[in-house]
């Protein structure tokens, strides 16, 4: 009897309940679970004298890869980090075993789930980048997403309030109720969203479970592992009468095999995630709501600290009947939003009609009163909502301090340039309400009288939508339903004290040798830029270090690293300030176009060593007084999206966003050195064949990610940019 794999060595196990599988030796067997009985099926060819193992046939035979090393593996394939050379980033592998790509049944499921992934566009959703096939072993290649997913979260935890904490375990399994509650929350909000999004693209994922829910180590959430998910209008699935999914999370009418699944069924699972993170326990056990009479405990009798408001919701979804459950995902979201936000669910629980009749005997004058005002608030919202709330949204800008004049311009959905053409300029000062803002990303400038001024990046939502820490992603929906992005400060004091002034001017951006970057020449208004890249020290005074950072951080003069995009964003609005766009990078590492290096024109970099800001002294621009470090020391973010060139061909603009339809909304320009310098190598030189390495090399890196060898410094517009005509 085979218990492990012959070519890659795996344990065979039952992808519905992990128990061994059972196979007779030979050329094709059926393999069976020891446990459960379930047949997977198709004959399986089982290699013969197989030597290579999956390691060695990728390695050999998988051209602009570089493999370094396994990270995790399951009932439908094995992860491998790597390195793709042409895009200079870091991506995961998912390939079959060999003995697995035999079977007809397996390999259709692991297309599909290829299929499925690669049309879905959603920020909480794990995008796919490529599919191959590779010696026979099919593969798709995905991000890397560096963190951990929220069963380790879960299991960790666990195991810690079981007094049998590992060696290294999360960092969130020590933390008391309360503040595991704050951490778990937000991560709920956006597993929400990415199963609303699953739904609104027609897609039934059949296996939503704690360990397909990747965190990275920002707090981001991605939906992955659609092995299992089908093309509703295609129909595409398992055989009817096979249970397919994991007993715990799985649906009563998923365990059964029924040939009519719906999307109530993933509401289930939904519900069974949600239930066991907020309450560590699996509300039907681990055999699933098929193999056991359990009635699920309300939430808040296992976690007291959870709002009682959760129990309707969650109960709600976890019921047997599946006509019992909510009709779709969207109304758990809404339901879910309310609670978050401090309202009453609609599901379960006492309803407004007999509320208000407790009320009435117990308060009857007060009551009435609030009773009236809460018709009024109704009436008034119900006179001023949006014509069509889908798109757009009533906003409130607020400024600290008030009354100052608002200029929102939105980003191009697909470049990410502000659009002035269509700016929106209020007439009255902060704070003020505008009834109709399409949703999207704006570039808003703030404007006092005495001349102060702020440049911010803002959101305004869909309906829905959820949000993120940060200042230009984060918002608040008050009761009338009016959306309150955060509020944007303007500080007393000159911002630019300090910073290196650059006039500006019309000059050439792009180079011939970068693909894509045909040069072209453009206008960059006057601004600033800070002389050297923020440091430790600087970072330290405002915020904490990053988590690489804490047990033995670079000294205070050295660059910041290990630090995202929207970690500089928040850090450099902080200040006053912003991030450069690309173009103003380029312009003063350039010399306004002038030299091919801020220095000068000769190639005199060897390596890119970590040391101190300001070194080596000759990187330094001409002007007076000189900035440092623009081509050496950290890489650099920029403030603009990783898009062709306005110049760029029809033929690659075409390929560029069939390729990265997925991810470029996602990515950031970095400058300032090649992805090897992002990821922290030192020994980075130019090669033959290869296109050279100056200032104007651009490269992408997603938004969310850090890295060792990625760093930022601040920018300023010499005058506020869009002002009132």
């Amino acid at each position: 009897m085979l218990s492990h794999c012959p070519a890659c060595g795996q344990r065979l196990t039952c992808p519905r309940c992990g128990s061994t599988l059972r196979s007779a030796e030979g050329e094709t067997a059926r393999l069976e679970c020891t446990s459960c009985h379930l047949d997977l099926g198709e004959a399986v060819t089982l290699p013969q004298n197989t030597v290579e193992t999956v390691d060695a046939i990728l390695a050999g035979h998988l051209p602009g890869f570089e493999l370094r090393g396994e990270i995790g593996r399951g009932g439908m394939g094995i992860v491998y980090r790597a390195h793709q050379r042409s895009l200079r980033r870091d991506v995961a592998i998912k390939v079959l075993p060999p003995m697995m790509a035999g079977n007809l049944a397996a390999l259709e499921r692991f297309r599909n789930e290829a299929t499925v992934a690669a049309r879905l566009v959603d920020a909480h959703i794990l995008p796919v980048f490529d599919v191959q096939e590779v010696q026979g072993i099919p593969l798709i290649v995905m991000p890397f997403i560096e963190g951990s997913d929220l069963g380790r979260i879960i299991r960790d935890r666990a195991a810690c309030q079981r007094g049998k904490a590992g060696t290294e375990q999360h960092p969130w399994a020590l933390l008391d109720d309360r503040a595991y509650l704050e951490h778990m929350l937000p991560l709920l909000d956006q597993t929400v969203a990415a199963v609303t999004a699953l739904h609104a693209g027609g897609v039934l994922h059949r296996d939503i479970k704690p360990s397909n829910v990747l965190v990275d180590d920002k707090g981001g959430v991605w939906l992955s592992d659609f092995g299992l998910a089908r093309l509703e209008e295609h129909g595409v699935g398992t055989l009817i009468g096979q249970g397919i999914g994991t007993a715990a999370y799985s649906s009563p009418e998923q365990t059964r095999g029924s040939s009519e699944l719906d999307f109530r069924a993933d509401l289930f699972s939904l519900g069974v995630t949600l239930y066991q993170a907020l309450t560590l326990e699996l509300p039907f056990g681990k055999y699933g709501a098929e193999g056991t009479q359990i009635t699920p405990a309300r939430p808040s009798v296992r976690q007291p600290l959870l709002k009682r408001d959760f129990d309707p919701v969650l109960l709600k979804a976890l019921q047997r009947d599946r006509d019992q459950r909510y009709a779709s995902v969207a109304e758990l979201e809404e339901d879910w939003r309310r609670v978050r936000q401090g309202q009453l669910p609609r599901a379960g629980g006492a309803g407004p009609v007999q509320r208000l009749a407790r009320g009435l005997r117990r308060h009857p004058g007060r009551v009435l009163t609030a009773a009236c005002m809460l018709m009024l608030v109704i009436a008034l919202a119900w006179v001023s909502r949006p014509n069509d709330p889908t798109d757009y949204r009533q906003v409130r800008m607020e400024t600290d301090p008030p009354g100052a004049t608002l200029v929102l311009v939105p980003l191009d959905a697909q470049t990410g340039m502000p659009l002035p053409e269509h700016a929106i300029r209020p007439r009255k000062q902060s704070p003020v309400v505008i009834p109709r803002v399409p949703v999207g990303s704006y570039l808003v400038v703030a404007v006092l009288a005495d001349g102060r001024f702020q440049e911010v990046y803002r959101t305004v939502p869909r309906a829905q939508q959820a949000g993120t820490i940060h200042f230009h992603q984060a918002w608040q929906e008050e009761a009338d339903g009016v959306v309150k992005p955060w509020p944007i400060t303007i500080l007393q004091g000159d911002a630019t004290a300090g910073m290196v002034p650059f006039a500006g001017g019309n000059f050439v951006a792009g180079g011939g040798h970068i693909p894509g970057s045909p040069p072209y020449e453009h206008y960059v208004a006057p601004f600033y830029l800070d002389p050297t890249e923020v440091t430790v020290g600087q970072w330290r005074k405002l915020r904490q270090l990053p988590d690489a950072w804490r047990e033995k951080p670079p000294p205070d003069d050295f660059a910041i690293t290990h630090v995202t995009f929207d970690e500089a964003l928040d850090f450099a609005e902080s200040l006053g300030k912003r991030i450069p766009e690309e173009d103003e990078y380029e312009y003063a590492a350039t010399n306004g176009g002038t030299t091919r290096f801020p220095w000068g024109n000769d190639d005199r970099i060897q390596d890119w060593p970590r040391k101190k800001v300001g070194e080596p002294d000759f990187d330094r621009t001409r002007t007076t007084p000189p900035v440092f470090g623009l081509f050496s020391n950290a890489a650099e973010w920029t403030a603009s999206w990783n898009v062709p060139y306005p110049t760029a061909d029809a033929d690659f603009r075409k390929n560029f966003y069939l390729n990265m339809q997925v991810v470029f909304q996602a990515d950031r320009v970095v400058r300032g050195g090649p992805y090897e310098v992002v990821v922290g190598k030192t020994n980075v030189k130019s090669e033959p064949g290869k296109p050279p390495l100056d200032p104007r090399y651009r490269h992408g890196v997603t938004h969310n990610l850090s890295h060792e060898g990625l760093g930022f410094r601040c920018a300023r517009s010499a005058q506020p940019r869009f002002q009132q005509p």
